[in-house]
């Protein structure tokens, strides 16, 4: 917890200020945490709103390799991982989702550069 705060307050001077949009729920701010406290993703880590199944849900698109997706509720339980894993094909629970970034609503991206960025 104390690292997450740590975090979150920029202490380290490394790390980029954390600015978090209104009611966001805290599986999200803590997933946030958790991103920073990792080497900078490359594709960049987001966090973006989108609708599953009716409902407002929180994904965040896979990193690398085999690494699934994430799908988040808003009261934080993991419905999900939509895609990615050593299939493609994610853990089989979501085979309905499909992210659409044109009806996504972008919430949080990392903005550190990754060691493969130019």
């Amino acid at each position: 917890m104390l690292l997450f705060v740590w975090i979150l307050s920029g202490a380290s001077g490394c790390q980029p200020s954390l600015t978090l949009p209104e009611g966001l729920p805290s599986c999200m701010r803590t997933r946030m945490g958790q991103i920073l406290a990792e080497d900078p993703w490359e594709p960049t880590a987001r966090i973006y709103e989108v609708t599953y199944q009716h409902q407002q849900a929180f994904f965040i698109p896979s990193h690398c390799c085999d690494i699934p997706s994430e799908l988040y509720m808003p009261d934080c339980q993991l419905l999900c991982f939509p895609d990615g894993g050593l299939h493609g094909q994610g853990d089989g629970k979501c085979m309905d989702f499909e992210f659409q970034p044109d009806q996504a609503k972008l919430i949080w991206q990392d903005n550190r550069k990754s060691f493969l960025s130019p």
